[in-house]
């Protein structure tokens, strides 16, 4: 069905149609829902929860929700004061920034939206308080303001505006993770002993790695003091994306999954077609987040794959000047 969907949008020479067009219109409906939900139940209070549900990622217990439709599932201890992570219909708030930054960045970068939408997903992304979701909309936020810049101030931008953004981005990126790095959860130390696990184990299966998600063969290289349970959980789980996959995959996966990403990228570039940006956002993605074998990261990669060409990126960019030309 990917592949299918995906050869329609070939045929047509068009990055905009197809299921990634429903996903992004679906995921901005999701995005108002749980924004609303978000300030009304969780952090002003307005409105009560309406009901709890078992919840059983991280530990079993019972959370909140909002008539079905959103969900209290985590919290983040934010300088001392605890706030509720907007998750809306999703176990954890990572899982629902990875949505919701591949939705944004197909909206702005591919389909070129600038208005409402594109406002309420960066919004929303916020509103996760996942450290990725926040790069990626600050990011999305610079580059919307560079090109606002590039039209009307060239010589501005080029000697001015580009040096204080990238340095801008960079600090907000030191500062990000230097706050992510003060929190248990996520500590520098436990993503170190990530990186060491992961690579003692590629090294033992180089070319088809250990088998996709088998945790027992990466705890075999995990620090000793990280082999525990919390919950009837084990916490000796694992958080880096790309380390995974080579991890478990070897280089047989890690190929497969770099090549669409590597050729939108480069083909992206030379024609100069925005794809390129996507590209580089879903692989920045993939450093911290494991969604390596989400049904969504599957479609991308699909979706990647086949319009990633040269005749469909070639046919955009000469439509796009002659429309340019013609206003």
């Amino acid at each position: 069905m990917v592949l299918e969907l995906g050869i329609k949008n070939y045929r047509q020479h068009d990055l905009t149609s197809g299921i990634i067009e429903c996903f992004y219109q679906l995921t901005v409906i999701l995005a108002v829902i749980s924004l609303v939900c978000w300030m009304l139940v969780s952090i002003f209070k307005f409105l009560p929860v309406t009901g709890y549900t078992e919840y059983f990622w991280g530990g079993n217990r019972l959370v909140g929700n909002f008539l079905k439709i959103y969900f209290e599932s985590q919290d983040y201890n934010f300088m001392g004061t605890v706030i509720d992570r907007n998750s809306g219909i999703y176990p954890e708030a990572p899982m629902y920034a990875f949505v919701l930054i591949v939705a944004s960045a197909y909206g702005y970068f591919i389909r070129g939206d600038r208005g409402k939408k594109i406002i309420c997903l960066i919004i929303t992304m916020f509103s996760t308080l996942s450290m990725t979701a926040i790069i990626m909309a600050v990011f999305i936020i610079l580059c919307y303001t560079v090109k606002e810049f590039k039209s009307k101030y060239k010589f501005t931008l080029g000697i001015i505006l580009v040096p204080m953004v990238i340095l801008t981005f960079a600090y907000l990126i030191v500062q990000l993770l230097s706050f992510k790095s003060s929190n248990d959860t996520l500590s520098t130390s436990l993503r170190f002993d990530d990186l060491n696990a992961g690579y003692q184990l590629w090294l033992s299966h180089p070319y088809l790695g250990a088998g996709m998600d088998n945790l027992e063969a990466l705890q075999q290289y995990m620090s000793a003091d990280r082999l525990y349970t919390y919950l009837g959980v084990n916490q000796a789980w694992y958080s880096l994306g790309w380390s995974s996959i080579l991890a478990y995959g070897g280089i047989y996966l890690t190929v497969i999954y770099s090549y669409p990403l590597l050729k939108s990228l480069v083909l992206g570039i030379s024609y100069d077609n925005s794809i390129w940006i996507f590209s580089v956002v879903i692989i920045v993605s993939l450093f911290i987040l494991i969604v390596y074998g989400s049904p969504l990261f599957i479609f991308i990669l699909a979706y990647l794959w086949i319009n990633s060409n040269k005749e469909t990126l070639y046919l955009i960019t000469e439509g796009e000047k002659n429309n340019e030309e013609n206003r």
